[in-house]
């Protein structure tokens, strides 16, 4: 079903100085404008206007279209149509835009109303994991709505942080963060070693999403069939505390409610081997299971990303 091979992306062009400036101002008031006004308005006129959104990228952003059409052929070759392609570009696009209409939405929302839209399947396998008392790390790739996923925990689990990769604005930065951080979540940067480790050694929860390309210090490893290089922190993390990696998905259902799903946590390995290649061989098995969803899943994860870029 997929190959090894890598699949040559689109040529991309440069963007000038200029032109990402206007680009990060215009990202930043729509960012405001949304958290501001839009988050006042009613949950299913948000998603409709995210699916409009979506539509509007779609068509706009044809250079990250070809970037996502030419991904899933290079994973699944001719498992899907053009049509059925197109299909999953349009659905995860959409899904983007409304889940980060939804993230600034859920500082407005009760508890209640949240979990009322969840479903959890394996939750035990969370509880295990977090009884054991060494810490969690959370694992969840661009997939559904991530970003509830971290919110979930924070609000059943507590002492919960993320790392995150910031928005290129800082002012755009700090309004996605602070919706973050009114479900609870405390929100790291991806440097902030010290925190991370400390969240652990409390018994606290940390989410990271560790499925994005790694230029530098990452480990070419196999994400969806394919050669990728990819980030051991999670699994160096796990190694040094002692802390059990558990994957989780947050999928959108077709009524914009979602199944978020537990896998079996990943341990340590008892010997207490904390070597690259131990790190390696648990963050494969990271790989694997995202691989695995988003394969029975094509339309949930974030294809618009170069996952697969050479450095």
């Amino acid at each position: 079903m997929v190959g090894l091979e890598r699949a040559p992306g689109p040529a991309r062009t440069r963007k000038s100085a200029l032109r990402r400036r206007v680009e990060q101002s215009c990202i930043y008031w729509l960012t405001a404008f949304a958290a501001w006004g839009l988050a006042r308005l009613p949950l299913r006129w948000l998603r409709a206007m995210g699916n409009a959104i979506g539509w509007g990228i779609f068509a706009t952003f044809r250079s990250r279209q070809r970037l996502a059409d030419a991904n899933l052929v290079a994973c699944f070759g001719d498992r899907f149509t053009a049509r059925e392609r197109r299909h999953i570009r349009l659905f995860c696009t959409s899904n983007a835009a409304k889940t980060m209409l939804e993230l600034l939405k859920r500082p407005r929302m009760p508890q209640g109303e949240i979990m009322a839209e969840v479903r959890m399947v394996g939750q035990e396998h969370m509880e295990r994991a977090h009884a054991a008392g060494r810490g969690v790390i959370a694992c969840t790739p661009h997939y559904g709505n991530w970003e509830l996923a971290g919110a979930l925990l924070s609000l059943l689990w507590g002492n919960m942080a993320v790392v995150a990769r910031d928005a290129n604005d800082p002012r755009t930065a700090e309004i996605i963060n602070r919706a973050r951080e009114a479900s609870g979540q405390r929100v790291l940067a991806r440097t902030d070693t010290m925190q991370m480790m400390r969240t652990l050694r409390a018994g606290g929860i940390l989410g990271i999403l560790p499925d994005q390309h790694q230029a530098l210090g990452g480990e070419t490893l196999t994400f969806l069939g394919r050669p990728a290089k990819t980030a051991l922190g999670p699994a160096m993390l796990s190694l040094r505390t002692g802390a059990p990696i558990v994957v989780l998905f947050a999928r959108r259902l077709p009524d914009d409610t979602f199944e978020v799903r537990f896998c079996e946590p990943l341990w340590p390995p008892a010997d207490e081997d904390r070597s690259a290649r131990a790190a390696a061989a648990l963050m494969q098995r990271v790989n694997d299971l995202m691989s695995e969803e988003i394969a029975a899943h094509p339309e949930q994860w974030l294809w618009l990303h170069n996952r697969w870029k050479e450095t």
